[in-house]
């Protein structure tokens, strides 16, 4: 009995070695992808008379982002704030929402939005 010839030999490898190379793309392309769909970024924050915070929040992710998802942290404490209010539900790709919420004096948050690098805000009201 004859073995398989080296032509086919080398064929079945290629193909094995393709497909490994289009799963790990795939792998990569699908966890990269979530990392770009749920970026913030501060646009502008500033005080409203006395005790009433405002922070521009921009979508610059590849997705649009629920505001539920966005995580609004003292910074000072540590403790998560849930007493905000946002000026949408949805900030789509490339859009602003604007954040609402009561601090007076030294007023320190950090958002952060899905996989994104955290945001810190600190502002004297």
């Amino acid at each position: 009995m004859k073995g398989i010839t080296p032509v086919i030999a080398i064929i079945i490898l290629l193909l094995i070695t393709v497909s490994l190379a289009g799963m790990g793309w795939t792998y990569i392309s699908q966890y990269a992808g979530g990392l770009t769909a749920y970026q913030i970024d501060i646009v502008d924050s500033f005080c409203i008379g006395s005790g009433e915070v405002r922070i521009i929040v921009k979508n610059i992710g590849t997705g649009g982002i629920d505001v539920s998802e966005i995580s609004v942290t003292n910074f000072t404490t540590g403790a998560q704030i849930t007493t905000e209010t946002w000026n949408v539900v949805v900030i789509g790709e490339q859009e602003t929402s604007t954040m609402s919420h009561s601090c007076s004096g030294d007023c320190r948050y950090r958002l952060h939005g899905g996989a994104g690098i955290a945001k810190t805000v600190i502002l004297n009201c």
